[in-house]
């Protein structure tokens, strides 16, 4: 195992450290790629809502969803500074019945980029809950490649990336205490997806004696929003209860997330939201020497945060993508399964 450990220092090291993100967004760049060639821009509502914020029109989008600017704002500056200039290949735009194939690119480049930095941050935290590198990368690539949502996520003009980012920067930051990960993630998570506020308990109860700048970040998180809201509110002139009664409204999709939930199929497609390696850890809770492991390792935090994000998801229509943001936990979980399995079975030899 020494060569795993000289593996791990590295990775931890500023040049390992880089090309590991390097490595984590070449990944993406793959996976999401046929996601992108496939799009379909009156498949999702979510996309049609994205791209035209995008394009500065929010008059009439979901009151919900035209709030999330940063991933649109950036992938149209994108566009036209970087691509602006360039021609895109017609085989980019085989399947694209959309008129603007350089903003669809746009959004790809940026979902990619942030997924990318989501990926390294949560390879980073398996790192930090004692899993091996090897293990590390391993669980981050079946986070990426094992489901739907990885590709998605990079594929479409979708938003998801940046909140995974976010909540991937506070969980970094609580973990190895880095005050400027801790800061990307409270301020922009509020920004990101206005849903962050339930992570709030997670993020006061984990910073343990340091909860005054938590604390403040948090509140300059919300008050990022709060101004935000207002301004699009006001350049529409739209009331800003209007928003906020949409936001509110979400409530009554528990009724309809948990009868799915209930089901054989809705449980299903729960379990294997990383793929059919999220049933590892699943597998594993059988054995007692690996409760035992789990329960050194992991903490009372670790669960109020999965129940964070199923109760994210019971709001949301969108069962199964929401679940995918549990990955800061889930996917170190996998990571000490990858490394419980090679022990137990002398199976180390692979990583060294």
């Amino acid at each position: 195992m020494a060569s795993d450990q000289a593996f791990q220092h590295f990775t931890l090291n500023r040049r390992g450290s880089l090309l590991a993100l390097l490595f984590s967004v070449c990944l993406c760049l793959g996976v999401g790629f046929n996601t992108y060639l496939a799009f379909d821009q009156f498949k999702n509502p979510d996309s049609v809502t994205y791209l035209n914020t995008a394009n500065g029109h929010f008059q009439d989008q979901s009151p919900v969803r035209r709030y999330r600017v940063v991933v649109p704002w950036l992938a149209q500056s994108y566009s036209k500074i970087v691509l602006g200039n360039t021609q895109t290949d017609p085989v980019y735009t085989l399947t694209d019945s959309y008129k603007n194939p350089k903003l669809l690119k746009g959004f790809f480049h940026i979902n990619a980029l942030l997924m990318a930095v989501a990926a390294w941050l949560i390879f980073r935290i398996c790192i930090g809950y004692g899993a091996s590198a090897f293990a590390s990368a391993l669980a981050v690539v079946f986070m990426l490649c094992g489901s739907q949502w990885g590709g998605l996520f990079i594929g479409h003009p979708f938003t998801d990336s940046f909140y995974l980012l976010t909540i991937a920067a506070t969980v970094w930051g609580l973990q190895s205490r880095n005050n400027i990960w801790l800061a990307v993630g409270c301020l922009l998570g509020c920004v990101a997806k206005e849903s962050f506020i339930l992570f709030i308990p997670f993020i006061l109860l984990a910073a343990k004696g340091r909860r005054g700048l938590p604390t403040v970040l948090l509140l300059g998180g919300v008050l990022l929003q709060v101004l935000l809201r207002w301004q699009i509110d006001r350049t529409l002139g739209l009331p800003v209860s209007e928003g906020l009664s949409a936001a509110g409204n979400h409530i009554y999709a528990i009724r309809q997330s948990l009868q799915t939930l209930c089901s054989l199929n809705g449980l299903r497609l729960m379990i294997t939201v990383f793929g059919l390696a999220g049933l590892l850890p699943l597998v594993l809770l059988l054995q007692r020497s690996y409760r035992k492991q789990i329960k050194q390792q992991g903490n009372v935090l670790h669960l109020l945060f999965l129940f964070i994000v199923l109760a994210h998801a019971l709001l949301s229509t969108e069962l199964y993508r929401m679940f995918y943001f549990s990955a800061p936990v889930i996917i170190p979980l996998l990571a000490v399964s990858f490394d419980y399995l090679a022990r137990r079975y002398r199976l180390a030899d692979i990583t060294s």
